[in-house]
Parts: structure tokens; C-alpha cells; sequence
């Protein structure tokens, strides 16, 4: 990680920064006593960030001790990743669900 950062390398940035996040959180599923912290929301945040990393947009997905996800990009992105985040916020609990993907279309 921290050559990434002297690199100023996002990429490698965001991607050892989604492996840490996952693995503390499978670590905690795995626990003597078990425990996630995860929500329906987070997953399907986590998915749709994933798609965007899919198709080509620098996002990356992580989360804390919580179900909060936080989204790791650039300026160049920031604006589409705002975007898509906040049209899946107004879709949580609805039966419809318009997600990052429509964002790129």
C-alpha cells in the first residue's frame, strides 16, 4: 500500500484497500462468535461498484466496523460515482431496483 500511495497508483490503491476491507469482514463472519456487518444495501452498493470497476471507471468499494460503504475514486469519476451511489440510495427498499449500471448507459 504504501508504494501505491508514492505511486500515486488509485488503482492499487482501491484494490488492496477492497481485499483488506474483505477480509476483515470475512474474518468477523468466520469469528468463534460470528458477526456482519453487512446489510442487503451494503452488498448490493458493493455490487454496483464493482460493476462501474467493470466497465472501466476507477471505483472501489469499501467499509469500516459498519454497513456503511465508502467509495474510493478520482475527480475524473467522482461526479458518475456520486451519481450511481445516490440513485441506488433512492431505490433502497423499493421493489424496482435501478442500480450503477443504468448510470452508464
Amino acid at each position: 500500500m504504501l508504494k501505491a500511495i508514492s505511486d500515486h497508483d488509485l488503482e492499487k490503491i482501491g484494490l488492496i484497500a477492497e481485499t483488506n476491507s474483505a477480509s476483515m469482514h470475512e474474518l468477523n463472519r468466520t469469528a468463534k462468535v460470528p458477526f456482519d456487518y453487512f446489510t442487503e444495501n451494503t452488498r448490493e452498493i458493493i455490487a454496483e461498484v464493482d460493476q462501474l470497476y467493470k466497465k472501466g471507471i476507477l471505483a472501489f468499494a469499501t467499509v469500516d466496523a459498519g454497513p456503511n460503504v465508502k467509495v474510493i475514486t478520482n475527480s475524473e469519476y467522482q461526479e458518475k460515482n456520486y451519481q450511481c451511489t445516490q440513485r441506488i440510495r433512492r431505490n433502497i427498499g423499493s421493489k424496482t431496483r435501478s442500480g450503477c449500471s443504468q448510470c452508464l448507459n
